[in-house]
Parts: structure tokens; C-alpha cells; sequence
């Protein structure tokens, strides 16, 4: 079987189709389209660093299944960009849905460093459900149909030499053309998404633009991820 292989410069998981083979000079009969969450956003330096402090991915974890997941170096610049870096790899290199497990990883692969905080969501797209799970001062919400939900993370810091925080997961509905936006505290959170009549309409990468233009604090570094449902587009 021919094996295709594409690179994606700003990662999303957006239309997908399947045929049975690939035969030359044919006509190929696609599988109708999956449409999975797709994913874009942002991530800026404070002014007078080169690198980010904050990271961020979209990642499939399991059939039906996306998870988006932030994380923010404490403070900016060379070190803060390695913390988030070592609970990125960690995630890369062993993705999971058990967000539990996902903090624990991420908690060990920052305990050399020095350390950071962490929002992490999973997006179930079979079973209609969001289950975000954050430690320290992430901002989420869920956008659907006009109103917006959003949801809790518990004090603490990941790294260092303690235990791991136990945050306890919440859970949101997830409906066709729902939106996910993960932001560190580089914007201010608590957004008015209603006084953007059509912003969620667009890209993903625009709705993070978009916050940070208009909520950037100035003093930190800026993440924003935003992940759209595209079930019900055309």
C-alpha cells in the first residue's frame, strides 16, 4: 500500500475522507468526509524576550477523540520556554486521554526545570463531551449557541520537588460547532465573546489574533489556542 506523507506548519485536524486504494488514471471514491475539531492559535513573546515562555498542541489521542493542551513556563524567556517545552515532549511523546495521568507526565518532565502551569482539555467528539483539567492560571471555555461556559482550574504549579496538585476534571457538553479556547495569563481572561458578533465563524488562528489584540496584558508572554467543531459546516 502507498504511504502519503504531509506536513502541516500550523497543525489542525480539521476534514478528513479514506478511499479503499489509490490506482493511477482512476477515479477515487472517498469514504464521506469526517469532520474532526480543528485546531489553530497563537503563541507571541513578551517584548523584550525571543523566546516564548508559553507552548501549546492539538493532538487525535484516540478514534474520536482531540485533545488541546497549554502550558505556561513559570515567568519568560530561556528557562520558562525549556519547562513548557519538557510537558510538551512528554505529552509527544506518550499522548493519553487520562488527563490525571497527562499532569502526572507533565509534573515529572518539569521537575527539572523550573516549572509551570497547565490546561488541558479532551474533546469527545462520539460521547459530546469536553473534559478540561487545569492547574494554575489557564483560562478555558466552551462557546456554543451564543452562550459561553467556562471552567475552573485549581491553584498550584507543576515542577519542582512536591507531589503533584490533583485537580479535579470538569465536564462541558460539546455540540456541533462548539468552540474551545485554552489562554495563558498573558491576556486577560473572561472574554465577551457576544461583542464579537461572527468571530467564531472564522479560522481559529483569527479568534486567537483577535483576543490577543484586543486582551493582551503587556507584561508576559501570550498563548491562545482555539479549537472549532466543524460538524454542521458546509
Amino acid at each position: 500500500m502507498a504511504e502519503f506523507v504531509t506536513v502541516t506548519l500550523n497543525p489542525a485536524i480539521d476534514v478528513s475522507a479514506t478511499v479503499e486504494r489509490i490506482a493511477p488514471f482512476h477515479k477515487l471514491r472517498c469514504t464521506s468526509a469526517l469532520r474532526d475539531p480543528g485546531g489553530g492559535g497563537i503563541n507571541v513573546a513578551r517584548a523584550d524576550e525571543t523566546d516564548s515562555g508559553d507552548a501549546w498542541t492539538v493532538t487525535p489521542v484516540a478514534p474520536g477523540m482531540v485533545a488541546a493542551l497549554l502550558v505556561d513556563g513559570l515567568g519568560h524567556g530561556p528557562a520558562a520556554a525549556a519547562a513548557a517545552g519538557a510537558a510538551l515532549a512528554s505529552f509527544a511523546q506518550q499522548p493519553t486521554h487520562d488527563l490525571n495521568l497527562l499532569v502526572q507526565r507533565a509534573h515529572d518532565a518539569m521537575q527539572p526545570t523550573r516549572g509551570g502551569v497547565l490546561g488541558a482539555a479532551i474533546i469527545d467528539r462520539d460521547q459530546d463531551e469536553t473534559t478540561f483539567l487545569g492547574i494554575g492560571n489557564v483560562t478555558a471555555c466552551v462557546a456554543s449557541h451564543g452562550t459561553t461556559a467556562y471552567l475552573p482550574s485549581r491553584d498550584g504549579t507543576l515542577g519542582g520537588h512536591l507531589s503533584a496538585p490533583r485537580g479535579r476534571a470538569v465536564r462541558t457538553r460539546w455540540e456541533p460547532k462548539a468552540t474551545l479556547i485554552l489562554a495563558s495569563d498573558g491576556i486577560r481572561g473572561h472574554w465577551d465573546l457576544a461583542s464579537y458578533p461572527g468571530l467564531l465563524d472564522h479560522d481559529p488562528a483569527v479568534v486567537a489574533a483577535t483576543l490577543h489584540r484586543d486582551h493582551e496584558r503587556g507584561t508576559d508572554d501570550v498563548a491562545v489556542v482555539v479549537v472549532h467543531d466543524l460538524r454542521g459546516n458546509p
